[in-house]
Protein backbone atom coordinates (compact mmCIF):
# COMPACT_ATOMS: atom_id res chain seq x y z
CA UNK A 1 0.00 0.00 0.00
CA UNK A 2 1.34 3.45 -0.78
CA UNK A 3 2.38 5.67 2.08
CA UNK A 4 2.51 9.44 1.83
CA UNK A 5 4.73 12.02 3.46
CA UNK A 6 2.28 14.41 5.11
CA UNK A 7 2.99 18.10 5.45
CA UNK A 8 1.16 20.14 8.07
CA UNK A 9 -1.70 21.27 5.85
CA UNK A 10 -2.49 17.64 4.98
CA UNK A 11 -2.07 16.55 8.58
CA UNK A 12 -4.41 19.27 9.89
CA UNK A 13 -7.19 17.97 7.63
CA UNK A 14 -7.14 14.75 9.63
CA UNK A 15 -7.92 16.52 12.90
CA UNK A 16 -10.24 19.32 11.81
CA UNK A 17 -12.94 18.71 9.23
CA UNK A 18 -12.38 20.77 6.09
CA UNK A 19 -12.06 20.23 2.36
CA UNK A 20 -9.87 17.16 1.91
CA UNK A 21 -10.50 15.65 5.37
CA UNK A 22 -12.30 12.59 4.03
CA UNK A 23 -9.38 11.85 1.70
CA UNK A 24 -6.88 12.09 4.57
CA UNK A 25 -9.06 9.80 6.69
CA UNK A 26 -9.13 7.20 3.90
CA UNK A 27 -5.35 7.34 3.51
CA UNK A 28 -4.57 6.96 7.20
CA UNK A 29 -7.24 4.38 7.95
CA UNK A 30 -6.15 1.94 5.25
CA UNK A 31 -4.76 -1.26 6.77
CA UNK A 32 -1.00 -1.02 7.05
CA UNK A 33 -0.90 2.74 6.49
CA UNK A 34 2.39 4.21 7.71
CA UNK A 35 2.88 7.85 6.73
CA UNK A 36 5.96 9.77 7.82
CA UNK A 37 5.74 13.24 9.33
CA UNK A 38 8.46 15.52 10.65
CA UNK A 39 8.96 16.89 14.14
CA UNK A 40 8.29 20.26 12.57
CA UNK A 41 4.82 19.07 11.54
CA UNK A 42 4.01 18.31 15.17
CA UNK A 43 4.92 21.85 16.15
CA UNK A 44 3.09 23.36 13.19
CA UNK A 45 -0.04 21.34 13.96
CA UNK A 46 -0.17 22.98 17.40
CA UNK A 47 0.12 26.36 15.70
CA UNK A 48 -2.74 25.51 13.31
CA UNK A 49 -4.94 24.43 16.20
CA UNK A 50 -4.12 27.61 18.14
CA UNK A 51 -4.99 29.81 15.14
CA UNK A 52 -8.27 27.98 14.61
CA UNK A 53 -9.17 28.38 18.28
CA UNK A 54 -8.13 32.05 18.38
CA UNK A 55 -10.26 32.84 15.32
CA UNK A 56 -13.26 30.98 16.74
CA UNK A 57 -13.21 28.27 14.09
CA UNK A 58 -12.95 25.61 16.81
CA UNK A 59 -13.40 25.51 20.57
CA UNK A 60 -11.02 24.24 23.30
CA UNK A 61 -12.81 20.88 23.46
CA UNK A 62 -12.26 20.36 19.73
CA UNK A 63 -8.57 21.14 20.17
CA UNK A 64 -8.29 18.48 22.88
CA UNK A 65 -10.15 15.99 20.69
CA UNK A 66 -7.75 16.73 17.81
CA UNK A 67 -4.75 16.22 20.10
CA UNK A 68 -6.13 12.88 21.36
CA UNK A 69 -6.76 11.69 17.80
CA UNK A 70 -3.24 12.77 16.80
CA UNK A 71 -1.69 10.90 19.74
CA UNK A 72 -3.75 7.81 18.81
CA UNK A 73 -2.47 7.94 15.22
CA UNK A 74 1.10 8.12 16.54
CA UNK A 75 0.51 5.27 19.03
CA UNK A 76 -1.05 3.09 16.32
CA UNK A 77 1.89 3.97 14.05
CA UNK A 78 -0.32 5.36 11.30
CA UNK A 79 2.07 8.30 11.55
CA UNK A 80 5.82 7.83 11.88
CA UNK A 81 8.01 10.70 13.04
CA UNK A 82 11.04 11.07 10.78
CA UNK A 83 14.48 11.76 12.26
CA UNK A 84 15.40 15.32 13.12
CA UNK A 85 16.83 17.67 10.53
CA UNK A 86 20.63 17.75 10.29
CA UNK A 87 23.09 19.70 8.16
CA UNK A 88 22.85 17.28 5.24
CA UNK A 89 19.09 17.68 5.15
CA UNK A 90 19.46 21.45 4.92
CA UNK A 91 21.67 20.95 1.87
CA UNK A 92 19.11 18.58 0.36
CA UNK A 93 16.33 21.10 1.08
CA UNK A 94 18.36 23.81 -0.65
CA UNK A 95 18.80 21.64 -3.74
CA UNK A 96 15.06 20.97 -3.78
CA UNK A 97 14.35 24.71 -3.57
CA UNK A 98 16.78 25.46 -6.40
CA UNK A 99 15.13 22.81 -8.55
CA UNK A 100 11.46 23.20 -7.60
CA UNK A 101 11.09 26.50 -5.75
CA UNK A 102 10.16 28.70 -8.68
CA UNK A 103 8.52 26.15 -10.95
CA UNK A 104 6.48 24.26 -8.34
CA UNK A 105 6.18 26.83 -5.56
CA UNK A 106 8.11 24.71 -3.08
CA UNK A 107 8.60 26.62 0.16
CA UNK A 108 11.28 26.49 2.85
CA UNK A 109 9.61 24.38 5.52
CA UNK A 110 8.14 21.99 2.96
CA UNK A 111 11.60 21.53 1.41
CA UNK A 112 13.07 20.76 4.84
CA UNK A 113 10.39 18.20 5.56
CA UNK A 114 10.55 16.55 2.16
CA UNK A 115 14.35 16.67 2.13
CA UNK A 116 14.44 14.94 5.49
CA UNK A 117 12.64 11.86 4.28
CA UNK A 118 11.57 9.05 6.58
Amino acid sequence: MPNYFLDTSALAKRYHKENGSEYMDRILEQPGSRSPISNLSILELESVLAIKMRTGEINPESVETARRRFRADLAQQRLLVAPSVNEGRFRTARRLLVRYGAAEGLRTLDALQIGGGP
